[in-house]
């Protein structure tokens, strides 16, 4: 009995997928795509339904020759390459390549590089699905006649070298007509106004200035802030009213693609580019406790769907690692979009009990950044909210109205462990607020202040902003 015939990608996908197969497999990377339209003609025939010609793109005769070699020496040939529409091409290019018949070729498909995945396949090998195939083919048809029948024109119009392409061309205009709308946009002045308020016992909290009469203020040059501020400094000020609440913060669902794209950017600085290929070298799979496995699920996906035994496996760990506690009663789920594929899971480990200090000296930093990202991510998603207290404060001046408030945090939650990075967001939303900050007082709300306390105005601090 011969051996059988694994095709991956990557050679580092092929390492780790030897590993966990044994020597009854012989596993081979095609390097990426093998076959594609010639590159210095149109190599579509437009009057024959758009039938594309195929060439063996340069540097991959040799590839293929080694593949076919291999397929006529096993037994069965599986197609191991990414389960998506990319990868579902580059498998069915390298199909029609090394195999006349091929009803000793098979399909196999794994979200992660792990020895239980790799055998599930196997067990459940099938055929390529054509549909995927057309859908790449469409899609690569299509970047072929826009950049082959557009860029020319541009030549001609505007200047020599410039391409046009199935989306830049679209993401230019679409940047051009924002810009438009920058430029002709007027901006409106309106000013805002905090008072800082002292208290008789120790200590002083900023308010931020509501409403006059009971009518929601719009000041909209410094003359009238002055005079506000002016009227309100002769007001006698008192707490009108004290509200308390509890507000749950709900934690992030496990990343997709551009979430991951996303915070990364936001809290490494990293580039799309540096993510995803660091993403790809964590699913490609590393030697762990043993034995050779990907750290993560597949990395292209616009799905937040996780698997039930993941779920499970995290609660268990969750349980153990931050107590009871911080489990929920139930499984919190998510709702993917309803514009998303949803052909793979969310990016999770493979396993949590991988933890990112057990494995952190088996990886390169980068490797280690992201894979305790990705991992605090997912853990975080199947923890309890975080409960503040908001205490709320109506500060009462004459007719005019200021408010106040802090919080409290009640129980921690998720944010025991990970918490979404959004500060440029959160400057944004305070500063539209009139809220931003002065590190000449604390903001924080005095935990004991009560209705009919009498305050004194300290100083009174008018802001100009521009929408």
């Amino acid at each position: 009995m011969g051996k059988s015939l694994v095709v991956v990608e990557s050679p580092a996908k092929a390492k780790t997928i030897n590993k966990i197969l044994g020597k009854d497999f012989v596993v081979k990377p095609c390097m990426g795509h093998v076959r594609d339209l010639p590159p210095k003609e149109l190599g579509i025939d437009v009057e024959d339904g758009f039938k594309p010609r195929y060439v063996t793109i340069r540097g991959k005769g040799k590839i293929l020759s080694g593949l076919r070699k291999a397929a006529q020496a096993a037994d069965t040939t599986y197609l191991a390459t990414d389960p998506d529409r990319e990868g579902e091409a580059i498998a069915w290019h390298v199909a029609q390549a090394i195999s006349h018949k091929n009803d000793n070729v098979k399909r196999i498909l794994f979200n992660e590089i792990t020895p239980k995945a790799v055998h599930e396949s196997l067990e459940h090998s099938g055929v390529l699905d054509l549909h995927k195939v057309d859908a790449q083919q469409a899609r690569r048809v299509l970047d072929r006649l826009v950049g082959y029948e557009i860029s020319p024109l541009l030549w001609k119009v505007i200047h020599s070298g410039l391409s046009a392409g199935r989306v830049q061309s679209v993401a230019v205009r679409l940047i051009c007509d924002r810009d438009r709308e920058i430029k002709a946009f007027e901006p409106q002045e309106y000013w805002s106004i905090e008072a800082l308020l002292g208290r008789e016992s120790q200590g002083s909290f900023w308010a931020r200035l509501l409403a006059k009469d009971g009518d929601k203020l719009d000041i909209g040059n410094q003359e009238e802030a002055n005079r506000i501020a002016a009227e309100l400094a002769a007001q006698d000020i008192a707490v009108k009213e004290v509200k308390e609440r509890d507000q749950v913060r709900r934690p992030a669902p496990p990343f997709t693609t551009s979430t991951l794209q996303q915070e990364c950017a936001r809290r490494m600085r990293f580039s799309v580019k540096r993510t995803m290929a660091v993403a790809q070298q964590l699913y490609e799979g590393i030697e762990a406790e043993g034995e050779t496995r990907g750290l993560i699920t597949y990395m292209r996906t616009d799905s937040v769907r996780v698997a039930a035994d993941a779920i499970a496996e995290v609660r268990e760990q969750i349980d153990s690692l931050y107590g009871r506690d911080y489990v929920p009663e139930t499984p919190n789920h998510y709702r993917t979009k309803n514009s998303a594929q949803d052909a793979h899971e969310a990016i999770r480990p493979t396993s949590v009990a991988l933890h990112p200090d057990k494995v952190e000296h088996l990886l390169k930093p980068d490797q280690a950044r992201v894979y305790s990202l990705i991992w605090k991510r997912f853990v975080t998603s199947q923890m309890k909210p975080q409960v503040l207290n908001i205490t709320t404060a109506n500060v009462e001046a004459g007719p005019y109205l200021l408010r106040a408030s802090g919080s409290v945090v009640k129980f921690l939650g998720f944010t025991l462990l990970y918490s979404e990075s959004k500060e440029e967001e959160d400057k944004s939303e305070a500063v539209s607020n009139g809220m931003a900050e002065r590190e000449d007082a604390s903001r924080t709300m005095p935990a004991d202040i009560a209705e009919g306390e009498v305050l004194k105005l300290e100083q009174i601090a008018p802001e100009q902003h521009f929408t």
